[in-house]
C-alpha cells in the first residue's frame, strides 16, 4: 500500500484528532506505533469503509507507523491475517509547540546580538521560464499553491494553506540581498507595504533548521485578516504585533507620513545563519498580482 491510497489529516479544530482514509476494500487490522516511544494502538476497518477517526489523541510533532493486516478468510472457522502494507507519517505541531518553538528561536536570535536592518522589498527568486509564462499565459497572476512538507515536515500549514513564499534575507554588512538564489536566477521585487500593511495579519509559523546547509531558518506568514485562512492561522500559529516583534516590524513616522520596515538579518557565528521567509496569502485564490 503506497501514500496515494492512504491519507491521515488533521482535523480543522481539534488539533489531536486525526482521519484515516484509505482507497482498498477488505476487513482490516490497523497498528498505529509511535516511531519514539514504540506504543502500539490496534484499529479494525470492516470492509467497505474507506475512512474512519482515529478514537484516540495522537501527539504532536510525532512520527508514526501504520501497519495493515487484511483478514483472509479461509473457512467458516479460521482466517489469517496477511501484511498489505506500512504508512509513515508524522503529526503536525499544535499550538503549544509553536510557542515553545518561538521561545527556543529567540534564545538562539538574541545570542547572536541580534540588530535590525531596513527592508523596503520582499523578493521571490524563480526561473525565467516561470515569469515569462506568467506574463504570457497568466495575465501577470502569480497563482498561490497549497504549502507542501518542505522545511519542517510537522509544520501545521503543510497541506493547510494557499500562498506564496518571499524570502527577507539580506547581507547582514550590506543589507542587500545574497547575489544568487537555489530557486531561480530570476528575482522580483515587491514593495514591502503592498502586503504588510493594516489589511493583514503577521504570525510566527516555525523554526528549524537544514542541517546540510546550517541555517536556521524563521518562517513567518502573512493573511488578510478575516479570511479563512486567517482563522485558521490565528488557532494553530502565534500572532505578532506587527509593529514590535524581534523578526520583521513596521515603524510608522509621523513627521514624514511614511512606514519604514526593519527586519532582523541573518546572524553568521561558526557557519550557522538564521533566514526569515515569509508566506503570504493575498486574494481567495492565493494569487498574487506582477
Amino acid at each position: 500500500m503506497n501514500s496515494q491510497q492512504t491519507k491521515v489529516v488533521q482535523d480543522t479544530h481539534k488539533q489531536w484528532q486525526y482521519t484515516l482514509t484509505r482507497h482498498q476494500g477488505g476487513n482490516k487490522l490497523i497498528f498505529i506505533q509511535s516511531v519514539s516511544e514504540g506504543t502500539t494502538s490496534i484499529l479494525v476497518l470492516k470492509s467497505g469503509t474507506t475512512s474512519m477517526v482515529i478514537p484516540f489523541p495522537l501527539w504532536p510533532a510525532e512520527d508514526y507507523d501504520i501497519h495493515f493486516l487484511e483478514d483472509t478468510r479461509e473457512s467458516d472457522h479460521t482466517s489469517t491475517c496477511v501484511p498489505t502494507g506500512k504508512f509513515s507519517f508524522r503529526t503536525k505541531m499544535a499550538q503549544k509547540d509553536v510557542f515553545e518553538l518561538y521561545h527556543k528561536c529567540l534564545d538562539y536570535l538574541y545570542s547572536k546580538f541580534p540588530h535590525f536592518l531596513h527592508l523596503p522589498h520582499l523578493y521571490r527568486n524563480k526561473s525565467p521560464w516561470y515569469y515569462d509564462n506568467i506574463l504570457k499565459n497568466k495575465g501577470g497572476w502569480m497563482n498561490g499553491y497549497v504549502k507542501n512538507d518542505g522545511g519542517d515536515p510537522a509544520s501545521a500549514l503543510n497541506g493547510r494553506i494557499h500562498g506564496l513564499f518571499f524570502s527577507a534575507v539580506l547581507n547582514e554588512n550590506t543589507g542587500q540581498p545574497p547575489p544568487l538564489s537555489p530557486f531561480g536566477s530570476t528575482r522580483l521585487f515587491i514593495p514591502t507595504l503592498s502586503i504588510f500593511n493594516d489589511r493583514m495579519n503577521l504570525y510566527f509559523a516555525d523554526f528549524y533548521c537544514h542541517f546540510e546547509q546550517k541555517r536556521h531558518k524563521v518562517q513567518l506568514v502573512l493573511t488578510p485578516k478575516g479570511t479563512e485562512d486567517d482563522a485558521f492561522c490565528q488557532q494553530r500559529l502565534l500572532c505578532l504585533d506587527p509593529y514590535q516583534n524581534p523578526f520583521f516590524y513596521r515603524q510608522h513616522t509621523q513627521a514624514k507620513r511614511t512606514t519604514t520596515y526593519k527586519l532582523s538579518p541573518n546572524h553568521v557565528t561558526g557557519q550557522q545563519t538564521i533566514w526569515c521567509e515569509v508566506r503570504v496569502r493575498t486574494a481567495n485564490d492565493g494569487s498574487f498580482t506582477k
